[in-house]
């Protein structure tokens, strides 16, 4: 599975909330960013990830706003993270999705990017 995969994406992101969830800890700016990921996302896809999670129901606290984009009317974007957290729906996807429990497994049996990210959010 590719680093910059939509799932590798979401369960680095929604492991990265719940742990911050669990140890109390704010969030670094930098992980939900995605400055440390180890592959570039582009911005435009970074919007569209946190659009998804938020429609979903798996995040919370996350800002989106309209932008107006000369001559292609407007498209929402993120506006501030400074507020997100993994809600409960976003922890029972996390923990019960089999397409996430196969990222994981492919992830971690290869010793993977987000094995030893988890492994340094710890």
């Amino acid at each position: 599975m590719a680093k910059d995969d939509y799932h590798a994406i979401v369960y680095y992101l929604l492991s990265y909330l719940y742990h911050c969830l669990k140890t109390g800890e704010k969030p670094n700016e930098k992980y939900l960013e995605l400055a440390a990921y180890p592959a570039f996302i582009p911005d435009s896809y970074k919007d569209f990830i946190y659009i998804q999670l938020a429609k979903e129901g798996y995040i919370s606290g996350a800002l989106f706003g309209d932008v107006d984009i000369l001559g292609k009317g407007s498209e929402t974007v993120l506006k501030s993270l400074y507020n997100v957290q993994i809600t409960v729906k976003g922890i029972e996807y996390l923990q019960e999705n089999e397409k996430m429990k196969k990222v994981w497994a492919q992830i971690k049996d290869v010793g993977g990017i987000l094995f030893a990210a988890i492994q340094a959010f710890k």
